[in-house]
């Protein structure tokens, strides 16, 4: 198991057909986020930093690259 990347842990959410995919992960046990990412470049949709205290296992993403989310 490697430990030296950002997350601590995550939860795959959706794929879409241009190879993106959405994940919620975790750092530090205590923040939470949403991101994006093509294999290269991670993007952050949205975390626990900001006005959402927590988010929704139904995050779902198209093959726009838009993200629906509940919060």
């Amino acid at each position: 198991m490697d430990d030296t990347g950002l997350f601590d842990k995550f939860h795959a959410d959706d794929i879409n057909n241009s190879g993106e995919v959405l994940f919620q992960a975790w750092q530090s046990g205590i923040l939470s986020g949403l991101y994006v990412s093509d294999g290269t470049t991670t993007t952050t949709i949205a975390d626990t930093s900001g006005p959402f205290l927590r988010f929704h296992y139904e995050a779902s993403l198209n093959d726009n690259g838009e993200v629906a989310f509940l919060a």
